[in-house]
């Protein structure tokens, strides 16, 4: 009768480049997540400061021809789109209430400004935007709320708040 020994060292010896390679694939795979997670909050934070800038110029400063109004109303509404794009992407992957109760925030209000740009979207309307620029409560309104989501989001930016996915 013939005895099978293992030999434990030799096992090791090829089990060990695997072991490493998973351990480090595993490492290097959270890092990534919360990599994606940063850039993406970055960009929200960048395109909430462009979206708040724009707003605040047509509320408070408009400028006297319509063509630069159209043009800083496209603007807004582009930042807009990006906005709720990034946010609902930033929502539906990571399990932050706080983060979350921000983001349905942020869309009612957004979507209040929205709203308003549609009236001046007709032409007919467009004469009427100089005298009855954006509400500065509006405008006060959709700061507020911009400035906490950013204060949010550099948290996740700058990886300084831990997070887990749904």
């Amino acid at each position: 009768m013939e005895f099978c020994a293992i030999d434990w060292t030799e096992l090791i010896k090829i089990l060990t480049p695997f072991i490493i390679a998973f351990i480090v694939y595993r490492v290097w795979h959270n890092q990534k997540g919360k990599e994606v997670i940063s850039n993406l909050a970055k960009e929200a934070t960048i395109n909430l400061l462009e979206a708040l800038t724009t707003l605040t110029i047509l509320t408070f400063k408009p400028p006297n021809d319509l063509e630069n109004i159209e043009k800083l109303i496209d603007k807004f509404v582009e930042l807009d789109h990006q906005n709720f794009r990034n946010l609902a992407f930033l929502a539906e992957c990571l399990d932050d209430k706080e983060l979350n109760e921000l983001i349905k925030i942020f869309n009612k209000v957004s979507g209040k400004t929205a709203i308003r740009f549609e009236l001046f979207t007709d032409p007919i309307n467009h004469e009427g935007f100089i005298t009855n620029a954006i509400p500065e409560s509006l405008c006060r309104e959709y700061g507020e709320v911009c400035e906490k989501l950013i204060d949010e989001l550099k948290l996740y930016s700058t990886y300084r708040k831990t997070f887990k996915y749904k």
